[in-house]
């Protein structure tokens, strides 16, 4: 089959580094501050505003760079998509990069990756029951760093007894790995300050849903941007549905995860429109996955390549907008 060409460069290897050098040059020199951002583990025992702000844009960087090799891994051990294996963590990091705010330290620069291991140990479930301690223990202690991760701990759930059969045994586990970090956590705010109770309501103040009808958008280049790129995903998600079937089983799987996970993640964003710039390293571990097989050698593929090199234009016209 004769797959259309044009728009090839969009995806291509050049472009993405040279997109990348710039989302991160730029990234990091972009006036920023330490911005608050309550991370519970941390919470007492080391305040993220003292950090300083280089130190916070390396921690950021290393652990943006670490989710990304671990994406890379996932993608050679299981799904195998685009031309070049160098193409997917671009991608992500890419997309990453276009929130400013995720190479500023914060507890969704830990979460993701959490969150992205957790949904790779439910697909060895069969292995082991282990695995299904692991998947759920892993999304909840990436609760432990953003509380709105407590969202996705459903999703390893249901996947974490979808695969095997469901036994006693099975559903202990799981319980406790739910409970293990939160016990963990609550026993640490007892012993070394007595608030237990203080820091329980404090958690739940960051679960209070926000303010959904004012949108955190920066520019109209930045509004065009968040625009484009909900249009290649939807488009990317129907093309990724209409060639499911023909994938094998453990990528099948492993789409249905990402595709789960986003659209959680998109409910997420509505509720807590405050949150959508942190949340954008976490919603770019499925977009990018979704992104980059959608513009791979299918049918149509140029249609999703062109909505992409439009995402890329509008992101960096988002991003000059920022140093005016």
């Amino acid at each position: 089959m004769q797959y259309n060409r044009k728009y090839n460069f969009a995806i291509s290897i050049p472009y993405l580094i040279l997109l990348f050098a710039f989302m991160s040059v730029t990234g990091w020199i972009l006036p920023a501050e330490n911005i608050h951002r309550w991370i519970p583990v941390m919470a007492g025992f080391v305040d993220i505003e003292d950090i300083p702000l280089l130190d916070s844009h390396i921690i950021a960087a290393v652990l943006l760079i670490i989710t990304s090799v671990s994406l890379y891994a996932f993608n050679e051990r299981y799904i195998m998509i685009g031309r070049v294996t160098l193409t997917l963590p671009l991608v992500f990091l890419i997309l990453a990069l276009s929130s400013p705010l995720s190479l500023i330290f914060s507890g969704t620069s830990v979460a993701s990756l959490f969150l992205l291991w957790s949904l790779y140990t439910t697909l060895t479930l069969k292995r082991n029951d282990q695995n299904s301690f692991l998947s759920v223990f892993l999304s909840t202690t990436a609760a432990m760093f953003e509380p709105l991760a407590i969202y996705m701990i459903p999703i390893s759930m249901f996947f974490s007894v979808r695969e095997t059969t469901v036994t006693l045994r099975k559903i202990v586990l799981i319980i406790l790995a739910f409970l293990i970090p939160f016990v963990f956590i609550i026993s640490l705010r007892f012993i070394f300050f007595d608030d237990a109770f203080i820091f329980a309501e404090e958690y739940m103040r960051h679960l209070k849903i926000g303010s959904v009808l004012e949108p955190n958008v920066r520019s109209v280049a930045n509004i065009l941007f968040l625009f484009e790129l909900l249009v290649l995903i939807l488009a990317s998600i129907k093309d990724v549905f209409r060639r499911i079937n023909s994938f094998k089983i453990v990528k099948s799987a492993s789409f249905v995860r990402f595709t789960t996970m986003i659209i959680f993640l998109a409910v997420l964003v509505i509720l807590y429109p405050e949150s959508s710039s942190w949340l954008m390293q976490i919603v770019s571990i499925p977009a990018a996955v979704l992104i980059v097989e959608s513009t791979g050698e299918n049918e149509d593929s140029h249609k999703r390549k062109l909505s992409f090199l439009l995402v890329t234009i509008f992101m960096v016209l988002s991003r000059i907008v920022c140093f005016i």
